[in-house]
């Protein structure tokens, strides 16, 4: 079990990142005072929208995990990533957007809130945070793969000095 939770510790902590999420999220949808007309929202309703809601923060920061991540580290061009990342973040924030307002749309009495530049900021900048949080992911997962590459290196050096023997020319010390 140790090794099967060593060998997918990254996994592990996505996993884990997004249930958090998630549920933070799902609670928040479903722990608001009760709207006017006391209309309240199903269970059903909420799972939906964090589900819409997850699944679009989880586009935006997978895309830059393992597509325009793994690019700027290679190449190291700060420009080229922001321009890369930028393209596909607005694109699929506008569409979130749009189909946030379809949905809401007759559904509940804030559709006010929906068409608002503060939700477009809020949502922008949770989006943003995510990212950021995931692409740290990227960062941990590669420290990992440097540690362990280091104790290969220390285990294949200690195995080399003790396997290699004594040159001849060399004298031997004497204690």
């Amino acid at each position: 079990m140790k090794a099967y939770l060593y060998r997918n510790r990254v996994a592990l902590l996505h996993i884990s990142f997004w249930c958090v999420y998630l549920s933070f999220f799902f609670y928040n949808i479903t722990s608001r005072p009760p709207r006017p007309h006391g209309a309240e929202v199903s269970l059903a309703s909420a799972a939906f929208f964090a589900a819409f809601n997850g699944a679009f923060h989880m586009l935006v920061a997978y895309i830059n995990y393992f597509i325009t991540l793994p690019r700027f580290l290679e190449r190291r061009r700060l420009g080229q990533y922001l321009l890369e990342f930028a393209i596909p973040f607005i694109i699929i924030t506008i569409i979130r957007v749009h189909l946030q307002r379809y949905f809401v749309d007759g559904y509940t009495h804030q559709e006010h809130y929906f068409y608002s530049s503060i939700y477009v900021v809020q949502l922008t900048a949770t989006s943003l945070f995510i990212v950021i949080f995931v692409g740290m992911l990227r960062f941990a997962k590669d420290w990992f793969e440097l540690e362990a590459k280091k104790k290969e290196l220390e285990n294949e050096k200690l195995i080399a000095e003790l396997t290699f023997p004594e040159r001849a020319d060399q004298p031997a010390l004497l204690i």
